[in-house]
C-alpha cells in the first residue's frame, strides 16, 4: 500500500478567540500556547494557557465557553506531561462549569465527560472513569448521534470495564465499538485493525480462547490484505437523488480518507475519486461554493489538489458533524491540502504550486493566522454573494 505519511506539521491556526475577544494580547498568547503544544513543549504550553486564562477572566464571565475551553487545553497539557491527578482536577472543573452554565443536553458535555474519564483511567481511578464514560455515552446516544465519537467513547468504556475485570461487559462494549468503526472506516482501516487486539485481550481474560484465536487469525488476515492494497472502497454509484447520498455517508467518508491518506498511484484511487465526485455532485448534505481558493487549487493540471480539497471538506463535515462551510472547515481543508501537497511533491506526483508554497511560507514565518484569516474573509465574501451557488462539481478544468 502506498500510503502518505504526513510531512507538514502545519495545523489549523484559526483561534477560537478571533471573533469574540478584541484584546490583541489574548490572540498573541493563544498563538504562542498553540505553537508550544504543537511542538510538544507541554510545560511551556500549559504555563502560557494559565497566564492567558488570567486575561480571559478579566474580560469574561465564569461560564464563558472560552474560559472553559482554556481549562480543557490546560488539562490536555497536564495529561501529556503525565500529571494525571492535575489533569483530572481541571477536567472535573470543566464538567462542573459546563453543566452549570450550558447544561447536559449537548455534545460538548459528553466530550468533556469522556475527557475526564480518560484522565481518571490514566490515574487508575477506573470506577469513576467508567461512571463518567458511561454518562458520556448516555448523553451522546440520547442526542441521537451514531458516529466515530460514539465509538471512541465506547472504547474508553470497555477499557475501564476490563480494568475492573468486568470482562463480559468489556467484550460487549468493545464489539459495539468495533462494529461502528468497521461501518464508518472499514475493517481494513487502522482504526479497526489497531483496536481489534484489545478484544482478543478481553476474550483471553474471560477464558474465551476459541473466540480469541479466531479473532487473532482474522486480524492477521486483514493486515495481510491491507498490505496488499485492499481497502474498503465501495463500488461506483451514479447517485440519482440527494436522499440516496444520505444512505451512503460513511462510504464517501471512507473514499475521502483514502484520497487524503494515499498517493495518487494507490490501486483504488480512481474508484475513490469517482465515488466522491458522484456523491458531492448530487448531495444536498454539503454545498461547496467555488471561488478564488478553489481556482488556485484547480490550476494544478492533475486535479489532485482540488480533489484533496473536496475530500478534506467532506472529512471535516463528517468528523465534526458540521456541514456548513465556516472558517473552521475552511482552515482545516487548507491544512489538509498542504499536507497532501507536501507528501505528493516529495514523491514527484505533483508539481510545485505557488498557492500551497505561500501557505507553507506563512507558517514558517509565523504568519499563518493572518494568512488564513485573510483567505477566509475572501471565501466568506464569496459565499455571501453567491446566490444559488452550485455545489462544487467534478469539473477539473
Amino acid at each position: 500500500m502506498k500510503k502518505i505519511f504526513v510531512l507538514c506539521a502545519l495545523m489549523c491556526s484559526l483561534s477560537s478567540y478571533s471573533q469574540n475577544v478584541k484584546n490583541p494580547e489574548i490572540h498573541k498568547m493563544d498563538s504562542i500556547a498553540r505553537s508550544y503544544y504543537n511542538e510538544e513543549q507541554y510545560a511551556s504550553a500549559v504555563h502560557t494557557y494559565e497566564e492567558l486564562q488570567k486575561l480571559l477572566k478579566a474580560d469574561l464571565t465564569e461560564g464563558d465557553s472560552l474560559i472553559i475551553d482554556n481549562y480543557v487545553k490546560q488539562a490536555r497539557c497536564y495529561y501529556r506531561l503525565k500529571m494525571f491527578d492535575k489533569s483530572v482536577e481541571i477536567a472535573k472543573n470543566v464538567v462542573e462549569l459546563h453543566k452549570k452554565y450550558h447544561g447536559t443536553d449537548n455534545k460538548l458535555c459528553a466530550f468533556y465527560l469522556d475527557n475526564l474519564s480518560l484522565y481518571q483511567g490514566s490515574a487508575n481511578d477506573y470506577e469513576n472513569a467508567l461512571k463518567n464514560s458511561q454518562e458520556a455515552e448516555a448523553i451522546y446516544q440520547k442526542l441521537g448521534y451514531k458516529d466515530s465519537h460514539l465509538a471512541f467513547i465506547q472504547l474508553h468504556i470497555s477499557e475501564d470495564q476490563a480494568a475492573l475485570e468486568k470482562y463480559t461487559d468489556a467484550i460487549n462494549t468493545e464489539l459495539r465499538a468495533l462494529s461502528l468503526l468497521g461501518e464508518i472506516y472499514g475493517v481494513h482501516s487502522d482504526y479497526y485493525i489497531n483496536e481489534a487486539p484489545y478484544l482478543v485481550k478481553y476474550y483471553t481474560a474471560a477464558g474465551m480462547m476459541d473466540e480469541a484465536e479466531k479473532l487473532e487469525s482474522k486480524i492477521k488476515e486483514l493486515k495481510k490484505e491491507k498490505e496488499e492494497g485492499v481497502a474498503d472502497i465501495p463500488s461506483e454509484i451514479n447517485f440519482k437523488t440527494a436522499d440516496e447520498t444520505k444512505e451512503h455517508k460513511w462510504e464517501v467518508l471512507r473514499c475521502a480518507n483514502y484520497i487524503l491518506e494515499h498517493y495518487p498511484s494507490a490501486s483504488q484511487m480512481n474508484n475513490a475519486l469517482n465515488y466522491m465526485i458522484n456523491w458531492i455532485s448530487e448531495t444536498e448534505m454539503l454545498h461547496l461554493v467555488s471561488g478564488s481558493v478553489e481556482e488556485k487549487f484547480s490550476k494544478d493540471k492533475t486535479g489532485l489538489l482540488f480533489m484533496a480539497y473536496v475530500a478534506s471538506c467532506i472529512k471535516y463535515a463528517f468528523d465534526e458533524d458540521s456541514f456548513t462551510m465556516d472558517r473552521y472547515m475552511f482552515g482545516s481543508a487548507l491544512v489538509a491540502v498542504v499536507n497532501y501537497y507536501r507528501a505528493c511533491l516529495e514523491k514527484k506526483f505533483i508539481k510545485k504550486n505557488k498557492f500551497c508554497d505561500e501557505i507553507i511560507n506563512a507558517y514558517n514565518n509565523g504568519n499563518i493566522d493572518t494568512t488564513i484569516k485573510q483567505l477566509w474573509a475572501e471565501k466568506e465574501r464569496e459565499i455571501n454573494i453567491a446566490t444559488g451557488a452550485a455545489v462544487v462539481s467534478s469539473n477539473m478544468e
